[in-house]
Order: structure tokens, then sequence, then C-alpha cells
């Protein structure tokens, strides 16, 4: 049934398949001693055909009639489009544009079946594929100082010769060190020629609309103060609407909008109504009690008795402290050996406070208090799941280890 209903479609919309679909079935049975008029009974077809496939040598000779060779007003463009495929160019759409400037009447979807139909399954291009849209956005949208080098070859190729992907990447840098160093004044002067050109519409729209309220746009690029918060809630609402359509009604709603964001001040207070300012101190004093509730409520166990001061000066080069109105929510301790090595031990944040930032603040910290000691390196083992905090965040590099455990 699927053959059948495949080899239907496929007589529909071209006719020529037709004809492929039917050569090889004719040809045992003419072979096997049946004629012509008992072959044409079987296959359903008329008299005429059999006899013109039977004396058909190759494929070919059958693609007759009023679709072969017929003149199209796309022929005087055909040329141009075999070349521009060569080149690497498979974009109907952009094929379209480029000959619609010669004054060819053509729409995309005849250009389309020509790239698609007549092209099929000629040589490739033997030059490097072009790089996508998406890849050299990417390269533009990167940091020239995080860009790997690979990736920096590729741009300047791709950005070789082209003055319009070229002026498109200087504003866009210029931009993007205008947006991330809050230098909302340099605003205008980045105007001026962005409205100025004329290859570039689209930044030239973008422009003009900056103009259109450029005192709240320079306030925005100049002021450490933004919506970011607003805009997360109203993500947060909408992704509950989404959870909920057509599975519950408003009570459930209302009460979901209205109750998570306490929920979250009280898990994590502080985190939207004010600014918390966090002190850090090396070697700063503190008592045994509060040390040790830190280590309960980071780690999940109860409060012990450890008598930490008497460890730490027996033991350690130095602590980092972080207190906020003087009470101690991040404690890490540093040892060594005397020497050139230094080791992260015991790094803690209280629950309140973790994932804002202070266990990396802390961690740094006693970086550079161990450099100033003369210290040359600095170790830590962690758990699988503290990955991403030692690494990621605090910079530490990936080297050979191993463990015993005593």
């Amino acid at each position: 049934m699927l053959w059948h209903r495949t080899t239907r479609t496929l007589k529909t919309q071209w006719p020529e398949a037709a004809i492929l679909t039917s050569v090889p079935t004719h040809a045992p049975l003419l072979a096997a001693g049946h004629s012509k008029r008992t072959v044409t009974r079987q296959l359903g077809m008329t008299l005429n055909t059999i006899p013109r496939f039977s004396r058909a040598a190759t494929p070919e000779e059958l693609f007759t009639g009023q679709w072969q060779s017929r003149a199209t007003k796309l022929d005087p463009y055909k040329p141009y489009l075999d070349q521009r495929r060569q080149e690497g160019c498979t974009n109907a759409w952009k094929l379209q544009e480029e000959t619609k400037e010669p004054g060819c009447p053509q729409s995309y979807g005849n250009i389309h079946n020509h790239v698609s139909r007549t092209l099929h399954g000629r040589p490739q291009p033997t030059g490097p594929r072009p790089p996508s849209a998406p890849a050299v956005t990417r390269w533009n949208l990167t940091h020239p100082d995080t860009l790997p080098e690979s990736d920096r070859l590729h741009l300047k190729t791709a950005l070789a010769n082209r003055p319009q992907p070229t002026a498109r990447a200087e504003h866009t840098h210029s931009s993007a060190h205008m947006l991330t160093q809050l230098q909302g004044a340099r605003l205008p002067t980045w105007i001026e020629p962005a409205t100025a050109t004329t290859e570039l519409p689209s930044l030239h729209r973008f422009a003009q609309r900056l103009e259109g309220d450029l005192d709240a746009v320079v306030a925005v690029l100049s002021l450490p103060w933004n919506s970011g918060v607003v805009e997360g809630h109203v993500n947060r609402i909408k992704m509950l609407k989404r959870q909920m359509f057509g599975r519950a009604g408003f009570e459930l709603l209302r009460k979901r909008v209205l109750l998570t964001p306490s929920f979250d001040c009280r898990t994590r207070p502080g985190l939207y109504d004010r600014e918390v300012t966090i002190e850090y101190e090396w070697r700063g004093d503190f008592d045994n009690a509060a040390l040790n509730a830190l280590h309960a409520d980071g780690f999940g166990h109860p409060v012990a008795r450890t008598d930490w001061r008497e460890r730490l000066e027996r033991h350690s080069l130095g602590w980092v402290c972080a207190r906020e109105s003087g009470s101690l929510v991040g404690f890490v301790n540093v040892v060594w050996d005397g020497g050139a090595h230094a080791f992260i031990l015991d790094t803690v944040i209280a629950q309140h406070h973790q994932r804002r930032g202070v266990g990396r603040s802390l961690v740094t910290a006693a970086a550079h208090e161990a450099r100033a000691a003369k210290c040359e390196w600095l170790h830590v083992d962690f758990e699988e799941h503290l990955r991403p905090f030692y690494f990621d965040a605090c910079g530490f590099k990936k080297t050979t280890g191993r463990l015993i455990a005593l």
C-alpha cells in the first residue's frame, strides 16, 4: 500500500517519475515472452506506451513531450544561477534578490525549483563551505579577547572584501563596548554615523528609533540600575500561565502568582528589596560558636563544638571572614606547607547567602593574600557537584592528583 501511494504521488507531482517507475516493470514481462498487448493489459497502459518503452535504450530517450526543452523566462539567468551555485550560494531567497536587479521577473518558487531540481546532483563547489549566518553573528557578538583564534581567523576571512559586514561588525563592537562599560554619553556619537549610512537599512532604522527616546536610552546605558528583576517576575508569571492553561482555575493561578514571591523572600532575604553590603576580612576575629553555627547551617549537620581558634592558629596561613551587618555569613580557611604551596579548606557560606557571589569573593581574597605571602600555588579538592564553582567561577585549573582515604 505504501509503495502504491508513493508511486501515485510521484506520478502526480513529477510526470517523468511515472516513466521511471514503469520501465523496470514491463521489461521482465517482455523478456519472459509475453506479447506487448498482454503486457499492456496487465499494466493498465495504452497500446502505444509499451512499444515506446521497449524501443528506448536509455531512460533519457523517454523524456520527451511538452515539458522537455521548452523555453522559459528564466533561461537568460540560468548561467548566472549556475555560476552562483558553483560559488557555494544555494539560498533561493538570496538568488532571487540578486536577480531582481537585472530585471528578472521570476518568483522565488521558480528559482527554488531550478536550484533544487536542475542543479541537483551536479558537482559541489570545491572551495571551503562559507560560514553560516548564525556562526558569523556569534563571532561578531563575542568579545574579541575571549574569541578563540580559529574563530577569529574565520571571522576575518568572512569579512574580507565585504564592506557591509565589516561596517556592521564595527558598529556591533562599539555598541557592545558602550553597553558593557556603561558609557551612555557616547551614544550620540554612535548614532550619528549609524543614521548616515545607507548600505545598512536595518541599522539606520534602529538608530532613528534610538533618537526618538535618546534621554531614556542614555540613562539605561549610564546608570547601574535596570528593570531585570521586574522582567524576571513578568517571565515567571507568563511561565505559570502556560503551565496552568486548561488545567486549573483563576483562584489557583492567583495564589501561585501572589504567594511565590513571599516564599522566595523568606528563603533568600534581601535579594529583591535591598542592596546588601558584605565585608571581607583577612584573619578576621571570630568566635568558635559563630563559626560552628555557620558550618552547621552551610553543610546541614548538627552544631559541633570544634575549637576553630586553636586549629587555625596552629596550621593555617590565614582565613577570610565574610560578614553582613556584623554577622558571619561566609568563611574559608587557607593552610600551607610553610613554603610555596597553600591549600583551600572549609569553604562555607550561609544558606541564605549562597549563589550570590560570596564564595567566589572569599576564594579571590584568599588567593590574593596567599600570593602576598609569597606562595606560588593554591590547591583545592572538592566534590563533583562543586566543579563549576571552582573551575568556572574561581578559575582553578584541572591537574592530575590522587587521594588516599585514611
